[in-house]
């Protein structure tokens, strides 16, 4: 068991991409693109809304709800997702409502920041 245990964190440190390899990854519309070290405090921030209940919508659902309601924040999207057209609409709802957004290079470690079993998309 031990040797499985060994080969599996083995696996999991290879599949962890470095921030300059997850931009590669990233689609055409993905702009602004936030910094390295403004990734990991959005992941902070991000941890800290889920800390506290009720103050963090995640998924396409949730936002365009949270969007619609004119609910204030900023939002965060996911570099990597494709197609684009999930998605797009929503850099113009935020606009139109004054609301910050960026992106961020990798929809798994996004997901990974909630503790969510799938990978998040904004």
């Amino acid at each position: 068991m031990d040797s499985q245990d060994e080969t599996t964190t083995q696996q999991e440190e290879k599949t962890i991409l470095t921030y300059e390899e997850q931009l590669t990854n990233c689609n055409e519309i993905a702009t602004p693109m936030a910094s390295k070290k403004l990734v990991k405090r959005l992941y902070k921030s991000i941890k800290q809304a889920k800390a506290e209940k009720n103050m963090l919508r995640r998924g396409l659902k949730e936002v365009s709800k949270a969007l619609k309601k004119k609910e204030k924040g900023f939002v965060v999207f996911a570099g990597d997702v494709r197609p684009v057209e999930i998605y797009c609409h929503l850099m113009a709802c935020c606009e139109d409502n004054d609301i910050p957004y960026v992106f961020s290079p990798s929809k798994q470690l996004l997901g990974n920041v909630i503790n969510s079993k799938r990978p998040t998309e904004s």
